[in-house]
C-alpha cells in the first residue's frame, strides 16, 4: 500500500465525501416513499432510518457545526506571507545584533591594543632608563 501526500490526502477525502454523498442521496429517494405515505402506513423504521440518513449526510459536510468566522480565518498565502516577514524581520535582527558585537569587540580590542601599546611604551622608556649612562 502507498503512502499519500497531505495534498492527496486532501482530493481522495472529497472525492470519497462526494462518493458517500451520491449514496446516501441515492438511499435516500429510494427511502421517500415509505416515508411520506405513498407506499401506505408510515413504519417508525423507516421514519427513524430515513432521518439518520439525512443526519449523516449533513454530518458528512459539516452540516451541524456553527458557522465559521471568516474574519476569524487567515488565507494560507496570507500566513506564509506573515511568515516570511517575520523570518526576514528575525534576519534582520540578527545581523543588527551582529554588527553591534563586532564593532563592540573591534572598540574593546583597539582599547586593550592602546594600553598595551601604553604599557610596552612605559616599559621600554624605564628600561631605557635604567640602561642610560648615568643612569640608576
Amino acid at each position: 500500500m502507498d503512502l499519500v501526500t497531505y495534498d492527496d490526502y486532501d482530493k481522495i477525502s472529497q472525492e470519497v465525501r462526494r462518493y458517500c454523498a451520491q449514496k446516501y442521496v441515492a438511499l435516500a429517494e429510494t427511502l421517500l416513499p415509505y416515508v411520506n405515505g405513498d407506499m401506505g402506513e408510515i413504519t417508525p423504521g423507516h421514519a427513524a432510518a430515513y432521518i439518520n440518513l439525512v443526519k449523516e449526510l449533513g454530518r458528512l459536510y459539516g452540516a451541524q457545526k456553527p458557522p465559521r468566522d471568516p474574519e476569524a480565518m487567515i488565507p494560507a498565502s496570507k500566513v506564509q506571507a506573515l511568515m516570511a516577514a517575520a523570518a526576514q524581520s528575525t534576519e534582520q535582527q540578527i545581523q543588527a545584533a551582529v554588527a553591534e558585537a563586532e564593532a563592540r569587540i573591534r572598540r574593546e580590542i583597539a582599547a586593550q591594543s592602546a594600553d598595551d601599546m601604553e604599557q610596552a611604551r612605559k616599559a621600554v622608556l624605564s628600561r631605557l632608563e635604567q640602561v642610560k649612562p648615568g643612569g640608576v
